[in-house]
């Protein structure tokens, strides 16, 4: 049985919060629950302690201000000691529910593959827990897939201690741009550190639906407008440009956005990021129409973000 350190970022969880560690804890791994809690102002730290687990610690209850910036508190505030513990550490939202076997499934999948992060297939759940449908995050990835997005949903995520400490030991000791998506900038971090990332197809997260999704499904209403207002008002463009920029100081690597600001991409590089960056269709449109804007602004953007 393998041991799992579970990183929950909390904030006003009170409605599934229960459930949701209920469902960590009943895992056919070993997990231990490691939470770092925004201020709530809800039951929800209540909650947490009604529970009377040793498998649960709260480690910090101040207040970051968004969930990326909670997922990285926590990460920078693991405890030292604690690291070698664990063969393996997963993301858990507080909404979600997870299966037995969802843990033990990714470890096998890596195990597998040689992978270092697995994300998951989920499937979509209304608040009541009724289940809606399927989504599959199995594309395969291009060269450029960790550059516009995310992997698949980050509750979804495990991953090896190998990617953990060094991961952890980037942003002990890097300043970084202010990025929405803490998955995202994992899923980045490890390919452009010459890891291997894997998303499995078995659907055994359920990826929990309501009013107050950070983003949502791609296949719900909430998350084709959200996605789509995103598009629309360059926030995704912004978001590609502070990955990018946090990439290059985690890493020391130029990836390709960060030379496309500062004009060290050739034309062929351009044109095979702008039509291939995504498999699916859809996807590779709306990308598309992100990136030309990042092409045909670049000057502008680079004074922007970076300032030069």
């Amino acid at each position: 049985m393998n041991n799992v350190a579970v990183l929950m970022a909390t904030f006003n969880g009170e409605k599934f919060i229960h459930s949701q560690l209920k469902s960590i804890l009943k895992s056919e791994s070993k997990n231990t629950i490691y939470i770092s809690d925004d201020a709530s102002n809800d039951n929800t730290l209540n909650i947490i302690n009604d529970l009377q687990s040793d498998s649960i610690n709260v480690i910090c209850t101040k207040k970051k201000g968004s969930s990326c910036k909670n997922f990285l508190s926590l990460i920078r505030s693991f405890p030292e000691d604690d690291i070698e513990k664990y063969e393996y550490f997963a993301f858990s939202d507080q909404d979600d529910v997870i299966s037995k076997t969802h843990y033990a499934n990714s470890i096998n999948n890596m195990m597998r593959t040689g992978a270092d992060l697995c994300g998951s297939s989920v499937i979509n759940i209304d608040d009541k827990g009724n289940i809606l449908n399927k989504i599959s995050y199995q594309s395969k990835q291009t060269n450029y897939s960790h550059l516009v997005g995310g992997l698949a949903p980050g509750f979804t995520f495990v991953f090896s201690k190998k990617l953990f400490k060094l991961f952890r030991k980037k942003l002990l000791i890097n300043d970084m741009p202010e990025v929405y998506w803490h998955d995202w900038l994992l899923f980045g971090f490890c390919i452009e550190s010459g890891l291997k990332a894997i998303s499995k197809k078995s659907g055994d997260a359920f990826y929990r639906q309501h009013d107050d999704n950070i983003t949502g499904s791609r296949r719900s209403l909430f998350g084709i407008k959200d996605r789509l207002a995103k598009i629309i008002d360059s926030f995704y463009l912004e978001q590609i440009i502070k990955v990018s920029i946090a990439l290059k100081r985690l890493t020391g690597k130029k990836n390709l956005v960060y030379r496309i600001l500062h004009n060290d991409a050739n034309l062929k590089e351009k044109l095979d990021f702008l039509f291939n960056s995504r498999t699916r269709i859809h996807d590779r449109f709306a990308i598309s129409y992100v990136l030309l804007n990042l092409m045909l602004n670049t000057k502008k953007l680079k004074l922007t973000y970076i300032g030069e």
